[in-house]
């Protein structure tokens, strides 16, 4: 499958998203998950996951963060190899 020429990506982007409004990875993460919740986010030769599904295992995450005691705004540092899992920890949001 081909890809759209830069210019035509470029343009659909700006008919998408006309006016630049800030947010934070996962607000936007959310957003995106709820519009294409059943798109794949991460494909490897092992394992499919869709916007869904990681959302859904994100939010755990936060969950048992929040179990331990961390609060929203607490800094939190993430030592990860390169695994499928990566995303999980960047898409946590509270």
């Amino acid at each position: 499958m081909a890809l759209a020429s830069v210019e035509a990506r470029r343009a659909a982007l700006a008919a998408r998203m006309p006016q630049w409004q800030p947010s934070t990875l996962d607000r936007t993460f959310a957003r995106l998950a709820g519009e294409f919740a059943d798109r794949p986010y991460v494909l490897t030769d092992d394992i499919q996951w869709s916007y869904g599904q990681v959302l859904e295992r994100s939010e755990r995450f936060a969950a048992g963060l929040a179990q331990i005691g961390v609060k929203a705004g607490d800094p939190v540092a993430l030592l990860m190899a390169n695994y499928a899992t990566g995303p999980f920890g960047f898409t946590v949001r509270y």
